[in-house]
């Protein structure tokens, strides 16, 4: 999928809609007509998930891997940490996707085994440039959240001493 342009998946789609023309007396024609709606099927499935993929791009746990990387270099500013915080996730369920572990599959997430230190920096964060908005973030997941080990456990914890 990602050596498929979005632009050329669009005109694969535009193509097969074009050839779609059905003629009523002819059955080979019909048949051939139907080959055209199944590949246009699959041109717009195609095109679909290439969105998705470009979506979960910007917004997914790469993105947030992105800017976790631009934070934790020595010349990170105040703008990277500002992105970073709006890229968190802000509920329990998403927090959970990024760095969670399916216990019935035995899966971990994608950021799972780097989750305290992608933890430490949200909480970092919170002193530089955004301690309202990580503190949003942190009632958001706690609202819905219910306690597990590994990250939900570090960031329960972490809760914990910004209370005391």
């Amino acid at each position: 999928m990602k050596g498929i342009g979005l632009i050329s998946i669009y005109a694969i789609c535009i193509g097969c809609f074009l050839c779609c023309k059905e003629s009523p007396g002819n059955t080979q024609e019909k048949s051939l007509s139907k080959k055209h709606i199944s590949i246009s099927t699959i041109s717009m499935r195609l095109f679909q998930e290439s969105i998705v993929y470009k979506k979960q791009q910007l917004q997914g746990p790469g993105s947030l891997k992105n800017c976790f990387q631009k934070i934790s270099s020595d010349s990170a500013s105040d703008n990277y940490f500002v992105e970073y915080v709006r890229k968190f996730p802000s509920t329990f369920q998403t927090f959970q996707e990024y760095f969670g572990f399916d216990d019935v599959t035995g899966k971990a997430m994608p950021l799972y085994k780097e989750a305290n230190e992608y933890i430490d920096k949200f909480f970092q964060a919170s002193e530089i440039c955004c301690q309202k908005e990580v503190f949003e973030k942190i009632i958001k997941i706690s609202q819905t959240g219910k306690w597990d080990a590994d990250a939900v456990n570090y960031l329960r914890h972490k809760i914990k001493g910004v209370r005391q």
